[in-house]
């Protein structure tokens, strides 16, 4: 065995002497091979990783700059170049700019953002390549604004007295104010507040009031069936406004500062007007939901109002209460009751979502389940908040709905 095997070994030594020539050369090629290999992976793999780096600051930088408000742009250049400059380390070996291009498609429009550097490679300089250079670009679409028609029909019945209720829905509402109108700096928000108790206290056009009525400020329902539909008042006076058939003093509302406030972009001057406010007595949503609409119609009685085209604004409304339907509204049958006011809230409703308006309702430490499912009829799916807690559940709720409201008005496309 040990002859055969020495024999073996013999036998490949010389075969392997025999072939150096030729061996010799393609071993030095291979480990050419092997060490260009290396090289490529070393210098490639630095490059990939600044690359990187890069990538992500320009696409930050890009980013920034489309996302701001109505800005020029050499303003988007300022902050493209701010937050390009923070993130990439190696700012001083980097050259970065960004235009703004239309897409040719529509009104649409893109800011591309392109970054390059050069960098010095390790290995690759045996092989010729002392540096390589790295290039990024970007293109984000700078959103399109909406604007967006806000208003706040809010209980303001004696119950919310209790634990200071009014107080916090006065806060809650405020943030919203602060969220949406991005505490003032969008003026494509516009803002309207409907205060309601047992009527509502509003500076109507004398055309739109009844002619058998003294009127002092403060009105109910129209007769039915105007107190269910957006219908401009006409000559008919059961579609004006002016009736007050309970014994509830007007006065008292003015003294509450319970005044309609029509649409404006005076975010401050809305708040203000809220954080007046104070309770009276008895609840009348559907009166509050009723003068809501007008405040929010291009036909409403208040003006200002912008054309129905949800491409362009956005219509919300806002109703919140902690109570049942104390006040009679006006039935088809010429007769009042508080189901007829149940009725027409929700035949105000739905004539709203059919001209898209955008309904949430909040049940404020709301007890009575039947109230629940009609505030859940009225706003539809998903937009009725259950804010069963005093202390928290009313600035939950408002939180939510102004950041929805705030990102809805963000457009990519029309």
């Amino acid at each position: 065995m040990q002859t055969i095997i020495r024999h073996v070994q013999g036998s490949f030594i010389s075969a392997l002497r025999s072939e150096a020539g030729s061996i010799l050369p393609m071993f030095a090629l291979s480990l050419m091979v092997m060490f260009g290999t290396i090289a490529a992976a070393v210098d490639f793999g630095l490059a990939y990783s600044h690359r990187d780096k890069l990538q992500k600051s320009t696409d930050s930088a890009a980013l920034a700059a489309a996302i701001l408000l109505d800005a020029t742009e050499a303003e988007r250049k300022q902050r493209a170049a701010s937050v390009f400059n923070a993130n990439y380390a190696d700012v001083s070996s980097a050259t970065f700019s960004l235009s703004v291009e239309d897409n040719g498609s529509n009104q649409q429009k893109n800011v591309v953002a392109t970054a390059t550097r050069q960098l010095r490679t390790h290995i690759l300089p045996l092989f010729g390549y002392s540096e390589l250079n790295l290039t990024t670009d970007v293109k984000v679409p700078i959103p399109r604004l909406l604007e967006a028609e806000v208003v706040l029909v809010l209980d303001y019945s004696d119950s919310m007295i209790a634990s200071q209720k009014y107080v916090r829905m006065r806060d809650a509402a405020i943030q919203l104010i602060d969220t949406i109108s991005l505490k003032g700096a969008n003026k494509r928000a516009k803002f309207g507040v409907v205060p309601f108790a047992a009527m509502v206290k509003a500076n109507l056009p004398t055309w739109a009031i009844r002619s058998d009525v003294s009127y002092t400020g403060c009105t109910q329902d129209r007769r039915s069936p105007y107190n269910g539909e957006e219908t401009s008042p006409n000559g008919n006076n059961d579609a004006k406004w002016g009736e007050v058939t309970s014994g509830h003093n007007c006065s008292d509302m003015g003294a509450a500062k319970l005044d309609v406030v029509p649409l404006t972009t005076d975010a401050a001057g809305v708040k203000a007007k809220i954080s007046a406010m104070q309770p009276y007595q008895w609840t009348h949503i559907a009166a509050g939901t009723e003068i809501g609409w007008q405040v929010i119609s291009p036909t409403g009685v208040f003006g200002g109002a912008n054309p129905y085209n949800p491409d362009q604004t956005i219509k919300v409304a806002i109703i919140l209460t902690d109570g049942m339907q104390t006040a009679p509204g006006w039935g088809p049958d010429s007769t009042r009751s508080t189901a007829h006011a149940e009725n027409n809230l929700l035949t105000l409703c739905s004539g709203m979502k059919a001209r898209q308006v955008k309904l949430y309702t909040i049940g404020y430490d709301l007890s009575d389940e039947h109230t629940k499912t009609l505030l859940g009829d009225c706003a539809g799916p998903g937009r009725f908040y259950d804010a069963i807690d005093i202390q928290s559940g009313v600035l939950s709720a408002f939180v939510d709905i102004g950041e929805k409201v705030r990102d809805q008005m963000v457009r990519l496309s029309q």
